[in-house]
């Protein structure tokens, strides 16, 4: 009896991991502009377009958290790149936190839907006054609310979904075996 060949594949080296390289550069492009806009919105940067409840305490609160959100990404996808294994623990803390707090967010904009849509229509107003351009169509805060609704669905829904899979599925628990047994882990 012939005994069977052995397949080439099994003398080769499996294909070295390159999601962690690209979900870390976008992490922490994400986790950058983030930080910078939480920062300078920390600052009072364009405050005066904002509903007044935005203005306040609430929306303070708001923004210190995603800038924290924010830096949390940027460190982890940096880590992540380097293959750390704490770049996939705090992908794995950030994405149902960042979805939480991104909820919180379309929750507040839907309890005050009429107070988003008046400085939605205040300052698009501003700006038609600035250019000495004519006032702005009827119903087109709407709009604006609309698209600020469901722009903030997205982001609340995708990028920290696309983190599960990867960190939370078999990527990312092989990643964790490999990277957490390697020296400097």
């Amino acid at each position: 009896m012939v005994p069977e060949p052995v397949p080439a594949q099994s003398y080769l080296d499996p294909e070295p991991r390159t999601w962690h390289k690209v979900l870390g550069i976008l992490a922490a492009l994400w986790g950058g502009i983030g930080f910078v806009s939480a920062a300078l919105a920390l600052a009072g940067v364009g405050q005066q377009a904002q509903p007044a409840i935005m203005r306040g305490s609430l929306g303070s609160a708001l923004n210190a958290v995603g800038a924290l959100l924010a830096l949390a990404l940027l460190v982890a996808g940096v880590q992540l790149v380097r293959r750390k294994a704490i770049g996939i623990r705090l992908m794995q803390v950030w994405a149902p936190l960042s979805a939480i707090a991104q909820a919180a967010v379309l929750a507040i904009m839907i309890m005050h839907r009429a107070e988003f849509e008046q400085s939605f229509h205040d300052e698009m107003e501003r700006q038609a006054e600035a250019r000495g351009g004519q006032g702005v169509p009827q119903g087109m805060e709407k709009v604006m609310y609309t698209v600020g609704l469901g722009c903030g669905g997205v982001v609340a829904v995708i990028p920290p979904a696309i983190v599960a899979v990867f960190v939370f599925g078999r990527r990312g628990r092989e990643a964790l075996a490999d990277w957490g047994t390697q020296a400097g882990a």
